[in-house]
């Protein structure tokens, strides 16, 4: 065997087993973590209301619950319940469901009410689904909507703002 044919064979094997003398480890994986969303939630939710016509503003603070039971992925659900209530009684409860994705980003949060659904207002535009921000020990959401209510025979347009504002507990 020649010189350069030695070189050649013996840089052929080096370079075989990881690099001579280079760690065979693997490099750390880039791929964001989706927020794990499983358990208990607390805090507010502010609800923010302009009548169209007269520019009256209203607003409410609620105490918010949300128990996440399950998740798969970015999608997830559980249950939620709305107690207390600065100017009015929030006393709602039923389920919850949305989605986290990778960069923390929270969409299509929607609640759908089974008791104490006793509003006199329709969705006039939006879809009532609120969409933020989570990370491991808080999260936020907004969302904005305009409905028609019909109190003792009155028909008013009004633009409703939620806000969201909980932490795990």
């Amino acid at each position: 065997m020649n010189a350069e044919w030695s070189r050649l064979l013996i840089a052929s094997v080096c370079l075989g087993i990881v690099g001579c003398g280079g760690s065979s480890a693997t490099a750390p994986s880039s791929t964001p973590q989706i927020t794990n969303m499983l358990g208990g939630w607390s805090g507010t939710l502010g609800i923010g209301v302009v009548q169209v016509n007269t520019g009256l503003r209203t607003s409410n603070t609620c105490n918010q619950t949300l128990i996440v039971s399950s998740q798969t992925g970015e999608r997830f659900s559980g249950t939620f319940q709305l107690t207390g209530g600065t100017t009015s009684t929030c006393a709602q409860s039923g389920e919850v469901a949305g989605s986290v994705s990778a960069t923390g980003a929270v969409s299509g949060l929607t609640f759908s009410v089974s008791l104490g659904n006793i509003s006199q207002c329709t969705r006039v535009s939006g879809d009532s689904a609120l969409s933020g921000v989570v990370n491991s020990s808080s999260l936020t959401a907004q969302s904005t909507e305009r409905i028609r209510c019909v109190v003792g025979g009155l028909t008013t347009d009004n633009d409703r703002t939620l806000s969201l504002l909980l932490n795990k507990r």
